[in-house]
């Protein structure tokens, strides 16, 4: 079938598309190089040599075991009090670095990695680990946004049930700006590749025992942003791409065959229905109706006008949520009853541009955390339903983007990492008790000077 053309114009050589077609081929290539793929059995620890700098040192506090205590709640979102390795953490948290850049990774055993933690690590995701091996454990990933051709890809982290590192190794190589992504219904990841004209999407499984694959969502080329799915109605299952670009519109692709069940990863690679994302703004510019074309161009300059640079995205029950982060704009649409509304991401609370997000759920309420696009003391913050922000932990050291937030299954361990730095981060409460949590990847951004750490700000 013929492949739609990228959001920005791409070179005279590309052909515009058809209605009602697939991204691209449906054979679908591997990267340029193949990733190592993972023994079905426990891998063994061959001790390596040593790194050329000592690891971080070990945190004063121990991690949690798989046993919640009975110790009184002692966590106190947004009462910065403990500085632990870099980091001011709320009132009952602990943390320690579990990963540098251009180092081996420090396994549990006391042995190292075979190859060093990647560099840029930026969107990341955790998996319950499936292997007979690991009952219990889980496997957490993260891209690399390394802006050399072939350098950047996808490295993962293994941990058992009480979150101690057993290995890290690559699963996707050969690949440029991995982004952020998202993860599917059958529980793998999509990694989303931001390069104009060339930039893919790439499925990959967690556990290196699969060899990634190009999806068919985004293979026309594209600055891909985020990945995000709705698979409430089985026979009808929608995948959703945004891109950062100013005629960036949104893709959803309807597969023409599904595979539940079965090798429901095919769904991906297989040919199916693209189509584009148009808004029609209200008068007073807060929300609207949407529609859904097989008009790119159209879609294009819709874009353009009322959603441009889209980055995160994600789908919560019937909603989908999207931000703009140029505009600041978070836009949230229903997809039961095709209508919107839109508001300001601005709130006065942060230096940086607040990014990923994550939803805790919890009793009757809840708290949504979101990590931060740098400025001074850039950290992890939070919102809950009244509209009250907490900052969760910040660094008066570092200055870059905070990435890759995401929990255990478990729900005890919150992992967070500084990009530019190049550190990763395993958060815990101090009282053994989870985070209660529950994903939503879509990003944030604020324009606003004010810092208030210490405190709630209401809306």
């Amino acid at each position: 079938p013929a492949s739609p053309e990228p959001t920005s114009s791409p070179p005279a050589t590309t052909t515009p598309p058809s209605s009602n077609v697939v991204d691209d081929p449906t054979t679908s290539p591997s990267p340029s190089q193949s990733p190592t793929l993972t023994p079905t059995s426990r891998p063994t620890r061959a001790p390596t040599s040593g790194p050329t700098s000592s690891p971080s040192a070990k945190p004063t506090t121990a991690a949690p075991t798989d046993k919640p205590t009975d110790a009184t709640i002692s966590y106190v979102p947004g009462n910065l009090v403990t500085l632990q390795d870099n980091l001011l953490l709320s009132e009952g948290l602990a943390t320690r670095r579990i990963a540098t850049s251009g180092q081996p990774v420090e396994y549990h055993d006391g042995t190292r990695s075979g190859r060093n933690f990647h560099f840029l690590p930026d969107g990341g995701a955790v998996f319950a680990d499936t292997r007979g091996w690991n009952a219990g454990g889980w496997v957490y990933v993260s891209n690399s946004e390394m802006r050399e051709a072939g350098q950047g890809g996808v490295g993962a982290i293994t941990f058992d049930k009480n979150g101690r590192v057993l290995d890290y190794k690559m699963v996707l190589e050969g690949t440029t700006m991995n982004c952020n992504g998202g993860r599917t219904p059958w529980n793998t990841w999509v990694s989303c590749e931001e390069v104009e004209f060339t930039g893919k999407g790439w499925q990959v499984d967690p556990f290196g025992e699969r060899q990634p694959e190009m999806t068919t969502l985004g293979s026309a080329g594209g600055r891909w942003e985020a990945f995000a799915f709705d698979a409430r109605n089985k026979d009808k299952p929608r995948f959703f791409m945004s891109e950062d670009h100013n005629k960036g519109t949104t893709r959803r692709f309807t597969p023409s065959q599904t595979h539940w069940g079965g090798d429901e990863w095919r769904m991906l690679h297989e040919d199916g229905v693209v189509d584009y994302l148009m808004v029609n703004p209200n008068a007073e510019n807060n929300g609207g109706t949407f529609e859904w074309t097989d008009d790119i161009e159209a879609a294009r300059n819709n874009a353009r006008e009322f959603y441009p640079q889209s980055e995160g995205i994600d789908v919560h029950g019937s909603k989908l949520y999207l931000v703009c982060k140029n505009i600041y704009q978070l836009f949230i649409f229903d997809l039961d009853d095709m209508t919107y509304v839109n508001m300001t991401t601005v709130s006065g609370l942060f230096d940086g541009k607040p990014d990923q997000m994550k939803r805790i759920v919890g009793g009757d309420g809840g708290l949504l955390y979101f990590t931060e696009e740098g400025g001074k003391d850039a950290g992890v913050h939070a919102r809950d339903e009244q509209g009250r922000f907490f900052t969760i932990l910040e660094s008066p050291v570092y200055l870059s983007e905070t990435t890759g937030l995401s929990f255990s299954p478990d729900g005890k361990h919150m992992y967070i990492a500084y990009q530019e730095d190049g550190m990763l981060y395993d958060v815990w409460r101090e009282d053994g008790l989870p985070f209660d949590a529950q994903s939503l990847n879509v990003k944030y951004h604020n324009v606003g000077t004010r810092r208030l750490s210490h405190q709630w700000v209401t809306l």
